[in-house]
């Protein structure tokens, strides 16, 4: 927590620095709860949330204007990404130590559209295969889909907090879908695409 307050301090601009500040008070203690419901270790949350604020405040412009729930829901969107990411790495880690090939098993996460990361215990290679699938789209494209099934908002709010009319929030969802089912379709799980999707 102190080095997040420190990163903070490091802001030059003050209006920028007292938004990332805001954000560290509002929304710090849900962001270790969201991290750790998907790394399900308290140590790598930290670390997630840590690099969830350096993103933040490369990023600040992006919070600057939004109201509240905006901005939640973006806070929201930029801990789940770093956590997910930050799971992978480890899980690519431990495959390459252990020697017997037996991955432990995480139990932390549950069905990647589903919004709650608890909802559905699924295998490593299930949730890698969907995570690996949402890192592959574009960003306006992911935001969008996390945004909605997700965070569970309507085009219209998604519209809001990415600032873009509601038609182009549309046509991102739906080329995002098209092309997670391409993707997941290519690497042969047509039978993950027809689902949540």
């Amino acid at each position: 927590m102190l080095m997040i307050l420190e990163l903070i301090q490091t802001i030059e601009n003050d209006d920028e620095r007292e938004v990332v500040e805001r954000i560290f008070h509002q929304y710090y203690k849900y962001m270790m709860a969201r991290a750790q419901s998907i790394l399900n270790n308290h140590h790598d949350a930290e670390d997630a949330v840590m690099e969830t604020f350096c993103r933040i405040s490369e990023n600040v412009k992006q919070f600057v204007h939004l109201e509240k729930t905006e901005t939640a829901a973006l806070v929201s969107i930029y801990t789940r990404n770093v956590a997910i990411n930050l799971y992978n790495r480890k899980k690519k880690q431990r495959e390459i130590f252990d020697m017997s090939g037996e991955i432990e098993s995480c139990q932390a996460c549950g069905d990647p559209m589903s919004g709650n990361p608890q909802a559905l215990i699924v295998d490593d290679e299930t949730v890698d295969i969907v995570y690996n699938a949402l890192d592959r789209l574009e960003a306006k494209y992911r935001d969008a889909i996390v945004l909605k099934y997700y965070n569970h908002l309507k085009n219209v709010e998604i519209a809001n907090i990415l600032g873009l009319e509601v038609n182009t929030v549309n046509s991102h969802i739906f080329r995002a879908k098209s092309k997670l089912r391409e993707i997941l379709g290519e690497e042969g799980y047509e039978r993950i695409t027809y689902g949540k999707i």
